[in-house]
C-alpha cells in the first residue's frame, strides 16, 4: 500500500504540473485556429475550395456535413431530418454547382457524368459529384493543414493540359493549389507538385519548365515549378518528336 500511495502522490504531481501547460497549449492552438478562419482572404481572388456548407469558410462543420452525406443522415431538404443535423449545416437541395464539386477534391466530375456518376453509391445524394471516403480523406487532411486543394478554375480538362500543337511542340500541364484562406499557393518551401507522364513510348521527353522527379515503372514523374500563382510544367518531345500512345496520361 505504501508502494502505491507513492505513485499515487507521482502522479497527482505530474497530472498538475502538465494539465495547465496542455489546456494552455490547446486553447493558444485553438485562438490561432480560429483568428485564421476569421481574418479577411490576403488575396482579392481567394476561392474557399472544400466549403460544402457554404458558409465561406473552410472548417470542422464541412466534414461533419461531408460524414452526413456519406452516412445518408444529411438533410435533403430543411425540416426533412432531425433539427440537430441541421443547425449550421446546409441541406441537399441547397446546394449549389460549386458546392457540389467539393464533394469530388479529386475532380472526377471533369471526366464527364458517367466518371463522377459511377462514384454515386449513395442515391440520397441526389445526383453527382458525390461524396467519397477518399474525397472525405482528401478534406480533412486540407482542414488539418497537412496539405492543400487542387484549383483548375474551370470545367473542363483543358485548363489543366495544354496538347502539343505539332509533332515537335511543347505539352504544358498547369494547377493551382489553394490554402483553408482560399488563396493561391505556389511557394516551393511549402508545397511540392508532382505530375507523373504515363507513356511507353515517348520516355526521352524532357522538361523546358519544372525538372525531372524520378523514372516510374509506368512513365516519368516530374515536380511542376511555381510560376506566379499556377505550378506549371513544360516538356519537349525528344530529337524524334512525339510517337503515337493511345494509353498515355498525365497523373497530378
Amino acid at each position: 500500500r505504501r508502494l502505491l500511495d507513492r505513485y499515487s502522490a507521482h502522479d497527482d504531481v505530474q497530472h498538475q504540473s502538465i494539465a495547465p501547460i496542455a489546456q494552455d497549449a490547446f486553447a493558444a492552438a485553438t485562438e490561432r485556429r480560429h483568428r485564421h478562419l476569421l481574418q479577411a482572404p490576403a488575396c482579392s481572388s481567394a476561392r474557399f475550395l472544400g466549403d460544402v456548407t457554404g458558409n465561406g469558410a473552410v472548417t470542422g462543420a464541412d466534414l461533419i456535413f461531408y460524414q452526413y452525406i456519406i452516412l445518408a443522415k444529411a438533410c435533403v431538404a430543411a425540416g426533412t431530418c432531425e433539427a440537430g443535423t441541421e443547425r449550421g449545416l446546409a441541406t441537399i437541395a441547397s446546394m449549389t454547382t460549386f458546392q457540389r464539386q467539393q464533394l469530388d477534391p479529386q475532380m472526377y466530375y471533369l471526366k464527364g457524368p458517367s466518371a463522377a456518376d459511377a462514384l454515386c453509391t449513395n442515391a440520397a445524394q441526389g445526383g453527382s459529384p458525390c461524396a467519397t471516403l477518399d474525397g472525405y480523406s482528401v478534406l480533412l487532411n486540407a482542414v488539418a493543414e497537412k496539405g492543400y486543394l487542387l484549383d483548375v478554375d474551370s470545367a473542363t480538362y483543358a485548363s489543366v493540359v495544354g496538347t502539343p500543337a505539332s509533332l515537335t511542340g511543347a505539352l504544358t500541364a498547369g494547377v493551382t493549389l489553394r490554402g483553408l484562406d482560399g488563396c493561391a499557393v505556389a511557394d516551393a518551401s511549402k508545397a511540392e507538385v508532382l505530375m507523373e507522364i504515363r507513356t511507353a513510348t515517348n520516355t526521352d521527353m524532357s522538361p523546358t519548365t519544372g525538372s525531372l522527379f524520378s523514372t516510374t515503372s509506368l512513365g516519368l514523374m516530374f515536380a511542376a515549378a511555381a510560376e506566379g500563382d499556377v505550378w506549371r510544367l513544360v516538356v519537349s518531345p525528344g530529337p524524334s518528336g512525339w510517337r503515337w500512345d493511345p494509353t498515355a496520361a498525365l497523373v497530378l
